[in-house]
């Protein structure tokens, strides 16, 4: 549960295209703005049935092949990494294309009250200045978040602020989940979602080993229950944003950005979107930044023993993985002396898979 020191890494491309004919020069451009956007990553599938290699490798193609008839798709991030977002701007547009432009972002970085303002600015009713003046973004939002937002403008996708407002779960961390609920006024409870538990199971161990535990220095159990349920409001409000988009838009695919510990090893909002909805075809990834090509071990981060009370987590063999994938990209302390470059394992043959039908025509320009 460290925290990882990162400082920032560039990867830059130059293309000469001296004496090439305006119409190659034209390909040339458009193939150096891909390569500029693809991030060097290492994906690993935690599935036998879903790798083609033992290593459990494969390539970006093979995954979007795999994602593209998920109903939900969970990008678990460090908020800090660079590379992290890169990645996730890439597999937007990947399966924006693979899914005929049915696919709807939503987002942890946004809470559910400024959904009208982000709404307006998708629309084009008010310009970015307004936007960002009464949205609420993140400190990094320029950065980190905005890529994808004017992705989703430039192409008509949906844009969701999933998360609860921040003041309203930090009153439950102050005061206690029964305090705080009973409180919220009715035009409060229109941002919290309907039904919210906080169970002690495998969430919880986690949650309690990363708040400190047991040992020196660590919050009393009290406190930690009040954090927990704080923490747990967030995953349902999250996992109700992305029910309602699923029920009024069926045939939109929900990719989801959040803090990786909101959906690693399938717990937290991505359990709580498959207790509302079991039929759902839930995919989490785990993104994780690593210092060397070395360091990728998707196993690496099996669920700790001491957080899986959990039956299931008992039976399996390595523990429960972080997620149906695990991609790795270069963090900010890559090293120096290996060449960053953009490698993919070699294709595997190709197989018969389902892909998704055209979205109904009346969605069109959505």
């Amino acid at each position: 549960m460290g925290v990882i020191k990162r400082r920032l890494a560039y990867v830059v491309i130059a293309v000469l295209s001296i004496g090439v004919p305006l119409a190659a020069q034209a390909g040339i451009a458009d193939e150096a703005e891909a390569m500029a956007q693809r991030v060097p990553k290492r994906i690993f599938a935690t599935s036998a049935d879903s790798a083609w290699s033992r290593s459990g490798l494969l390539s970006f193609d093979a995954l979007v092949r795999e994602l593209a008839g998920a109903d939900v798709v969970f990008l678990g991030e460090q908020h800090d990494d660079p590379a992290t977002h890169r990645l996730q701007l890439e597999l937007l547009k990947a399966l924006d294309q693979a899914r005929y432009n049915a696919v709807t972002l939503a987002l942890e970085q946004f809470e559910r009250d400024v959904q009208p303002v982000l709404d307006d600015y998708l629309a084009g009713r008010i310009d970015e200045e307004q936007f960002l003046a009464t949205g609420r973004p993140w400190p990094n939002y320029e950065r980190d978040y905005r890529p994808l937002v004017e992705y989703c403008r430039a192409h008509g996708l949906p844009v969701v602020a999933g998360n609860i407002p921040r003041p309203l779960a930090s009153k439950i961390a102050k005061e206690g989940f029964e305090t705080a609920w009973e409180s919220y006024t009715p035009e409060e409870r229109v941002w919290v979602a309907r039904e919210t538990t906080h169970p002690k199971d495998s969430y919880w161990g986690l949650f309690n080993m990363a708040m400190g535990g047991h040992g020196e220095g660590a919050m009393d159990e009290e406190m930690v229950e009040k954090f927990y349920a704080a923490q747990c409001i967030k995953d349902d409000t999250m996992a109700e944003s992305i029910q309602l988009q699923l029920l009024s838009r069926p045939y939109r695919q929900v990719v989801h950005t959040n803090g990786s510990f909101h959906s690693d090893y399938g717990l937290g909002t991505a359990a709580r979107i498959r207790w509302r909805l079991p039929e759902a075809r839930v995919v989490v990834i785990a993104i994780r930044p690593v210092a060397s090509w070395q360091e990728c071990d998707p196993l690496a981060e099996a669920l700790p023993s001491a957080a899986a009370v959990l039956e299931e987590d008992a039976v399996q063999p390595h523990g429960t993985p972080l997620g149906e994938y695990v991609i790795f990209v270069p963090g900010p302390d890559f090293g120096s002396d290996e060449v960053v470059s953009y490698p993919e394992p070699p294709e595997e043959p190709e197989m018969e898979m389902p892909m998704p039908m055209p979205p109904p025509a009346e969605d069109k320009g959505e």
